[in-house]
């Protein structure tokens, strides 16, 4: 059993009237764990007004803010490095596809994280915000401790675009990991 809860069956062998113990707690939120004997979250789910990051009625919104947030992000990353990764990947540089693809999917890890924790689109753009200014900070550590990395993408240098793209990778990992809602 439970603590805190008293079921009808504990109810009867205890000799107490089951309407006199409620079998759903009296809490009015579940801390987000959604569990189905909070009464808000039953409340929520029988009413259908549920206005959270995760529900049906917030997806649109959400899903077209990430969508920016990537698309601002891409930009952002193309410009503040040196060379143009676009036209690289056009031209067929493995290296500068490894590079970026690392630092997107190192970028798109947390705000995924942030889309499924948050309470807000705001605070989704914060956590999305904070993920941004995570990876350039990865990628300017990568570049002091690599000073030849700005020549060796452009040149299609495989290592270096692998180790920037999954040092951008295993940052993002590690930025979704410590994130705290």
């Amino acid at each position: 059993m439970r603590s805190g809860f008293t079921t009808t069956r504990s109810a009867e062998r205890t000799g107490t009237s089951p309407a006199a113990t409620p079998s759903l707690p009296t809490k009015s939120t579940c801390s987000r764990r959604r569990s189905r004997r909070c009464t808000a979250c039953a409340q929520r789910r029988a009413t259908g007004s549920s206005t959270e990051v995760g529900s049906p009625r917030s997806r649109f919104p959400t899903r077209s803010a990430s969508l920016s947030q990537r698309r601002g992000a891409l930009l952002i990353y193309v410009h503040v490095t040196p060379y143009r990764e676009i036209t690289l990947i056009r031209e067929g540089n493995l290296a500068a596809a490894l590079s970026l693809s690392g630092a997107l999917l190192g970028f798109i890890v947390p705000l995924a994280s942030a889309v499924t924790h948050s309470v807000g689109l705001v605070d989704m753009a914060l956590w999305g915000v904070v993920a941004l200014v995570v990876q350039l900070a990865g990628y300017f550590v990568a570049r002091a401790m690599l000073p030849a990395l700005t020549r060796d993408i452009p040149s299609g240098n495989l290592a270096a675009g692998l180790s920037l793209g999954a040092l951008s990778l295993g940052v993002g990992i590690l930025n979704a990991a410590c994130m705290t809602y």
